[in-house]
């Protein structure tokens, strides 16, 4: 279609669709098709919180699967800015939190266990059943 054939990210705000009485939106059928579906917050106006985790939650309550969640609020971001962000691999920039968890359902009930902003990571650091973050080089 002409948003895969144009290279086009769609950003889905949850609670702005359904604050308006929006139709189901089609974001499973989208990501089917190959379209890069992003998640992300609107306005004030249309929903109680700017909350991208608020977003999360809204959908997962109306059967979007957490991985599916997950991959469209870090990801898919950086594929709708044209930056390497949003994935945790060599050469990609990723400001992250660490949740305590088996996998992407526990996202949202987890505990934080580190954090890392404009950081490193390193796990080795942990001195107390959490993760430790520094600057950058440190």
């Amino acid at each position: 279609g002409l948003l895969r054939r144009h290279r086009a990210t769609v950003v889905w705000c949850p609670r702005t669709h359904a604050f308006f009485g929006h139709p189901p939106h089609p974001v499973r059928r989208m990501r089917a098709a190959g379209v890069p579906v992003a998640i992300g917050t609107d306005s004030l106006g249309s929903a109680p919180s700017l909350s991208v985790l608020d977003e999360i939650r809204f959908a997962e309550a109306r059967g979007h699967r957490p991985g599916e969640l997950l991959e469209m609020a870090t990801a898919a971001g950086g594929v709708a800015l044209g930056v390497r962000a949003g994935r945790i691999a060599r050469g990609w920039a990723a400001d992250f939190t660490v949740v305590e968890g088996r996998g992407p359902e526990d996202l949202l009930g987890g505990r934080v266990v580190g954090r890392a902003v404009a950081g490193v990571f390193d796990a080795a650091r942990d001195s107390g059943g959490g993760a430790a973050a520094g600057p950058a080089g440190g």
